[in-house]
């Protein structure tokens, strides 16, 4: 399999301070890592320089401009063995250089299965964080992970509180499922 554009809908529900909720279209880029390098000079998407759309290394995983060596020194960061695994990268490009990446996801397949997913999370003051999730698979193609929140991402919400990550994953079809919770459900969000 290699890249895919994944064209859904946003749905995002926060039960607090009042109930606020929106559905809109969206759309995300499912990248083959190992084929990365073919997505180098296309007509309307750049690595490295402006583009209709483009995409930056330095807004991933890292400062360095090549964005395969700051996933390397990632998957070293969190002890993950790149040569038994495939790697997808599931993000949203910049649009006229303008970037908007709430999350991406680093997603470590083995024996054509999801095991973990890198969740680098983006608040709305330029801050990140990179969350390390061991995927617990629930049933055949749908996969769980728990993690505790530690940053602060919205004006609404504690920095405190966990996050419950619901991961479908088929050959043309994903869905991320995001709960989070302080005492009580806060935020539901799904792609």
């Amino acid at each position: 399999m290699s890249h895919q554009f994944l064209e859904g809908k946003i749905y995002h529900k926060r039960f607090e301070p009042k109930v606020h909720e929106f559905t809109y279209g969206f759309y995300l880029l499912n990248i083959d890592l190992g084929d990365f390098q073919s997505l180098k000079n296309q007509k309307y998407f750049s690595i490295n320089r402006l583009n209709l759309f483009s995409f930056y290394a330095k807004d991933h995983f890292g400062k360095n401009n090549d964005f395969i060596q700051n996933v390397k020194e990632l998957l070293e960061k969190f002890n993950i063995d790149e040569d038994e695994v495939s790697l997808r990268f599931i993000t949203l490009p910049r649009i006229c250089n303008f970037v908007f990446n709430p999350i991406s996801l680093l997603l470590i397949i083995k024996d054509e299965k999801p095991i973990y997913m890198l969740a680098e999370v983006h608040n709305y003051n330029g801050g990140n964080i990179i969350y390390d999730l061991k995927l617990q698979e629930d049933e055949d193609n749908k996969y769980s992970a728990v993690i505790t929140k530690d940053m602060y991402v919205s004006p609404f919400f504690n920095r405190d509180g966990t996050y419950f990550f619901t991961l479908i994953l088929k050959e043309d079809f994903l869905s991320l499922k995001i709960d989070y919770h302080e005492k009580k459900k806060k935020l539901n969000s799904c792609f």
